[in-house]
């Protein structure tokens, strides 16, 4: 049923779509009809774009579902088809697929595959950097993703030098009084404290 209301949505796109043009040529951009033309292609393409976004959003919260209850090779997959459906119908970049990706990264850890949930999170945080902004929220958490990763696989350095870049992103995206703010600044502190050689 679902299918067939997505299949009809992307049909009225095609038609207003194809309609468009041709009031335009005969009636010119400004007429009103054009105008109601043109605005039935806008709500067409709403609708479709809002059906899209509801069912990948939907996959993604099943995907983190499963992940929460520990069964992660299942979140895994889920999250994969949630991924690979959601680039196909929105694209790369938008939050939803930011957060699909670190979400994705935290059950691939938890399930033993820390060097591929590092990749997911690192790719999550580019594509973010490119598409939301450095302070973006999804761009902060997915930073936050990668930090959490590269100190559970003790990789120090590799996680001092991306505090020291994203911790000024994540205070002006979040605010001094956020708590994981606080808790990224003490840790700093405390890395800088019980490391001479960090500054």
């Amino acid at each position: 049923m679902r299918e067939g209301r997505a299949g009809r949505r992307e049909e009225a796109v095609a038609l207003w779509e194809a309609v468009l043009p041709e009031f335009e040529a005969a009636l010119g951009q400004d007429d009103k009809d054009t105008i109601v033309v043109r605005a039935g292609l806008f709500r067409a393409r709403r609708d479709r774009d809002d059906t899209d976004r509801t069912a990948v959003a939907a996959l993604v919260e099943r995907a983190t579902a499963l992940r929460d209850q520990g069964r992660h090779d299942e979140a895994v997959t889920a999250f994969r088809e949630a991924v690979e459906r959601g680039r196909a119908a929105l694209g790369p970049g938008r939050p939803l697929m930011v957060s699909a990706g670190y979400r994705m990264a935290y059950a691939l850890d938890a399930g033993g595959n820390a060097a591929v949930a590092l990749a997911a999170a690192e790719e999550a945080l580019a594509q973010a950097d490119r598409s939301l902004g450095r302070t973006h929220y999804e761009t902060l958490m997915a930073a936050v993703s990668v930090l959490s990763l590269l100190l559970r696989q003790d990789r120090l350095s590799d996680h001092q030098a991306l505090l020291e870049t994203r911790l000024a992103d994540v205070i002006e995206g979040l605010g001094f009084g956020h708590p994981l703010v606080r808790a990224l600044a003490a840790h700093r502190a405390s890395l800088a404290l019980n490391r001479p050689d960090w500054s």
